[in-house]
């Protein structure tokens, strides 16, 4: 702008008085040269000590939305955190994710596709929302090499950094969609995942991850996005952080559950070796085989029947007695070899368990 500079270098001269206060700053200038008088910097001082009152209330009230938003935050994060200590299933984790996308976006941040995802050593469970995030949409298992040949992802998940950003453009999201498709062992799939004209339209996806005790939580955005504001990270790291809690509540109660299951089957394993050992004749053994498929029956096991099979002195069949829905069946020889099976390969083997579809 060589107009502008010779017309500042033309001017007669530059006088400018300035009032300095605590927090700012007022100056006035002229290009005449004329210094300002007396009345005027104090005119100019008045204005000064007004214009520090303001900044002054500037101040609290930035201070004061500071701590509101806090608290919001907060609030959001307790009830997370009640969420999960209330779980009473491991199921009632897939809750707690949807819960977590609504405090998130209520805080006033985009996402759109929320989830959570269980690092195993061979393969990753993922849980993720519907695109409005009512619901869990998707549940399905992945295998490590998904992440493990996207540098950026391997890398971050070899670090200690709490967050990652990975943006992809149109292709590399139509590649890793397909990749998950083709990939994933699904046991829930969202008949509203994004086709490939929505990818195209949103031109790409962004995925953004924090770090979990066993894994990570994760947010989408629409496009190419390589920045997010880092107050808007901070905030997710400490979503992450009480996500914790609930994945550890998981695991406590799948321990549960293992143990309440492992006590379910012993128990039933006692029954059965109890009327076994109370048996006065050999006549008795299909009423221990009816026994045998009742205690199967409890554990939920579907079986349409269950019992004891005796091999016959030169092993080429067995002498079957059997229990058929609870009704118990006259004993029979069966053969080792019929339609549809073969016992006699695995008799050779010693196999312990037989399998026949």
């Amino acid at each position: 702008k060589e107009e502008t500079k010779a017309q500042y270098l033309s001017c007669p001269g530059l006088a400018i008085s300035t009032v300095l206060m605590e927090n700012v700053g007022l100056y006035i200038e002229n290009f005449s040269g004329t210094s300002y008088t007396a009345d005027e910097n104090d005119t100019l001082m008045r204005f000064g000590k007004v214009f520090q009152q303001t900044y002054t209330r500037f101040l609290d009230l930035q201070k004061a939305e500071a701590l509101t938003r806090e608290t919001q935050v907060e609030l959001s994060l307790e009830r997370i955190r009640s969420q999960a200590a209330a779980m009473k299933h491991p199921s009632d984790l897939l809750d707690v994710v949807v819960s977590m996308r609504t405090e998130f976006t209520s805080l006033g941040h985009e996402a759109g596709y929320f989830w959570h995802m269980r690092w195993l050593p061979e393969k990753y469970q993922k849980a993720m929302t519907s695109g409005d995030g009512t619901r869990i949409a998707t549940v399905m298992e992945l295998p490590r090499r998904i992440h493990g040949e996207i540098k950026v992802l391997a890398d971050w998940e070899k670090s200690d950094e709490p967050f990652v950003i990975f943006p992809m453009d149109v292709e590399a999201t139509l590649d890793y969609v397909h990749k998950m498709g083709e990939w994933g062992d699904f046991e829930r799939i969202d008949p509203n995942m994004p086709t490939e004209e929505d990818v195209r339209q949103m031109g790409g996806i962004t995925y953004v991850m924090a770090r979990t005790s066993l894994g990570e939580i994760g947010y989408s955005l629409v496009g190419y996005v390589e920045r997010v504001p880092q107050p808007e990270l901070d905030i997710f790291i400490r979503f992450a952080k009480a996500f914790n809690l609930a994945h550890k509540r998981f695991e406590d109660l799948k321990k549960s559950e293992r143990q309440t299951r492992e006590t379910q089957i012993e128990l039933a394993l006692e029954k059965v070796r109890s009327r076994t050992m109370a048996m006065q004749k050999s006549e008795e053994l299909p009423e221990a085989a009816n026994n045998l498929f009742l205690q199967v029956q409890d554990l939920g096991i579907p079986a349409w029947s269950a019992g004891y099979c005796i091999w016959t002195d030169d092993k080429k069949g067995s002498t079957a007695c059997m229990s058929s829905e609870g009704v118990v069946q006259k004993p029979f020889v069966l053969p080792n070899v019929g339609v549809g099976y073969n016992f006699q390969e695995p008799l050779k083997k010693f196999m312990s368990i037989i399998m026949i579809k």
